[in-house]
């Protein structure tokens, strides 16, 4: 029996389609949130490491603990020569992103087109 390829709740979609993660988180990446965010994504990760791409566009905030996990998940796929790329950011997450100079840490595109194009893909 293969490992399920999609993972959904009320708070994130994660979906392996065409060879590429895509990682949504539903709402907020705050201390209530992230330790879940990255423990599901990292169980779906680990089952097919491969690029993926994270579609922010549906949270309203992110702290710090959010950034810690994204900064995991990214980690965990470089380990294995695979990048993650955020998209959609919301006004608010940019600008915490800006504010914490962290614009140069995460590959950042403006849609999931540019993701895409962005992988090679």
């Amino acid at each position: 029996m293969s490992a399920p390829r999609e993972h959904r709740t009320d708070r994130v979609h994660i979906l392996l389609e065409g060879g590429l993660w895509r990682i949504q988180p539903l709402t907020r990446l705050d201390l209530t949130f992230s330790d879940e965010f990255l423990k599901d994504a990292s169980r779906m990760l680990s089952q097919e490491p491969t690029d993926a791409i994270c579609d922010l566009s549906l949270v309203p905030y992110m702290s710090s603990s959010g950034v810690k996990a994204l900064l995991n998940i990214q980690q965990f796929l470089k380990a294995h020569r695979f990048q993650l790329v955020l998209c959609n950011l919301t006004p608010e997450v940019q600008k915490l992103v800006e504010l914490s100079e962290l614009v140069n840490v995460f590959t950042i595109v403006k849609d999931r087109d540019a993701a895409l194009k962005r992988l090679g893909i």
